[in-house]
């Protein structure tokens, strides 16, 4: 007698995976946009969560800001810069590569360290004016 397995059924992860494919095609940066703030949010709480003592709380302003960071500026910037590359790049794929890693992600970079700090300050500031 086989043991019963409590894993998700493949044709539902299938399914799932085809209709995000199916939105990806039907509104790609809102779905990329979506896509990085969901990852940067959930990165960011798990960051917080991994090694912590009991008394230390999550930070709410940082995994807002992470989602919203993904949301606004990294989903869209990515998908241009990507289609962008795409098209109008260069040919060779090293020479692609190249271009982003040594172009795209030191700019890429800067924005990060520029936009998150000032992302969670602005967030501070809207929590206070909601709970007044």
């Amino acid at each position: 007698m086989m043991a019963q397995s409590n894993s998700i059924p493949l044709d539902l992860i299938l399914k799932l995976v085809r209709g995000y494919v199916e939105l990806l095609e039907r509104r790609p940066i809102l779905v990329k946009s979506v896509t990085s703030g969901l990852i940067g949010a959930v990165g960011n709480f798990v960051a917080q969560n991994t090694g912590k003592g009991k008394n230390e709380q999550v930070k709410e302003r940082s995994i807002f800001a992470f989602a919203l960071f993904g949301f606004g500026v990294s989903g869209p910037l990515v998908h241009f810069f990507l289609n962008w590359l795409a098209k109008h790049g260069p040919s060779n794929p090293i020479l692609k590569v190249i271009l982003d890693r040594f172009g795209f992600a030191p700019i890429y970079l800067l924005l990060i360290l520029y936009l998150l700090p000032r992302l969670e300050v602005r967030v501070g500031v809207i929590q206070m004016l909601w709970n007044s």
